[in-house]
Formats: C-alpha cells, sequence, structure tokens
C-alpha cells in the first residue's frame, strides 16, 4: 500500500511538472539527431547545400554544419523540410516563422522568450524575442 501511494504521487508530481513545461534539458525536434552535444536535423536546402546542421541553423551560414547525407552513417532523416512552407510535425509548442521553428524557453542566452528550437544557448543564434514576439503567447510545452 505504502509503495502503491509513494508511485502515484512521484506520477503525480512529474505530470505537474511536465504540465509547467520542466523537461529534459534537451527538447528533441522531430527526426533530428543527436551527436557531439547539439540536436542535428536533416535540411534539403541550406547555407552548405543538403545535408545535416545544428537543428534551425540551415541558413545561418557557418554554424552548425554537420555533413550531408550519409554522413554519420545517417540517411536524409524522415520529412526533410523542402522550399515551401513549414517541415511536417514540429516541435511541441513551436511555431514557424521565417523559415525557423521557434520554441519558447524559459532561459537562455538572451533571457527568457523566443529562440530557434535548440538554440537558447547558441550565444547570438536564434533569437526570436520575448514573451508577445509576434502575438505569441509563452508555450507550457517547452523548456
Amino acid at each position: 500500500m505504502i509503495k502503491q501511494l509513494a508511485l502515484g504521487a512521484a506520477a503525480s508530481v512529474a505530470l505537474m511538472l511536465g504540465g509547467l513545461g520542466v523537461t529534459g534539458a534537451h527538447a528533441q525536434p522531430p527526426n533530428a539527431r543527436w551527436f557531439n552535444g547539439n540536436w542535428h536535423c536533416y535540411y534539403n536546402r541550406g547555407w552548405h547545400g543538403p545535408g545535416w546542421y545544428h537543428c534551425g541553423n540551415q541558413w545561418n551560414q557557418g554554424v552548425g554544419w554537420g555533413g550531408p547525407a550519409g554522413w554519420n552513417g545517417w540517411g536524409v532523416g524522415v520529412g526533410a523540410p523542402g522550399p515551401g512552407g513549414p517541415p511536417p510535425g514540429g516541435p511541441a509548442g513551436g511555431r514557424w516563422f521565417d523559415g525557423h521553428w521557434h520554441c519558447w524557453y524559459n532561459r537562455g542566452w538572451h533571457g527568457p522568450g523566443w529562440y530557434h528550437c535548440g538554440n537558447q544557448w547558441n550565444q547570438g543564434v536564434g533569437w526570436g524575442g520575448p514573451a508577445g514576439w509576434n502575438g505569441w503567447s509563452v508555450s507550457v510545452n517547452v523548456p
């Protein structure tokens, strides 16, 4: 009985924290691969051509290039972003704007705000704006 109560309490705390946006240190973008401290996403187009980039950095010249299809033994990725609108899926709570997924982070290099998803700690990269930027409310699904 005590074990069941403890498990129930732990589950309740986990649900409450999840609802407040307290998740893992790294929110995984869809169809991404983790390597050397960064999420990598495959893009059909980018500053260095088709290939794997730090997620959201396909147009930031000189930033985040991993390699072409086949790099690290990875293929082209499922649902790779094309030249049109947003790629299929998208990060939980993310918003598409100006060719990038933007995610809300409670903490980042410029303080709380919207950043290119996964770039909240990459100084000078991906800052969108504070709460209310683009009329967007704060998302509770992203750390």
